[in-house]
């Protein structure tokens, strides 16, 4: 791999990863905006849910990628049932999230 590109990539990965609480806090106030039943808010949760899977598995970071992907399971199973307890088992992936 070439020296310039490896470089690229290994900053890019760094700002992901810098940047990984705040696409978190964005997803919070998703779920929370779905809570107060936002118009919008569930397709912008799983777009969310969905980038940040996609950019976790081009920066090679497994343990993102597949929260996210039981995540979107969640959300996908859930869009006609969005109660108290869909919303807190939401914010505890976020919680996943943020600690992973």
């Amino acid at each position: 791999m070439n020296t310039d590109f490896a470089l690229l990539l290994t900053g890019m990965r760094d700002d992901f990863v810098a940047e990984l609480p705040e696409h978190c806090d964005l997803l919070e106030e998703c779920v929370l905006a779905l809570e107060r039943g936002a118009a919008g808010a569930f397709d912008e949760l799983f777009r969310r849910v969905h980038s940040l899977k996609g950019s976790g598995g081009t920066f090679g970071m497994p343990l993102v990628t597949g929260v996210c992907h039981q995540f979107e399971s969640f959300i996908r199973a859930a869009k006609e049932r969005f109660d108290p307890l869909a919303i807190s088992q939401a914010l505890s992936y976020v919680d996943l999230l943020r600690r992973v």
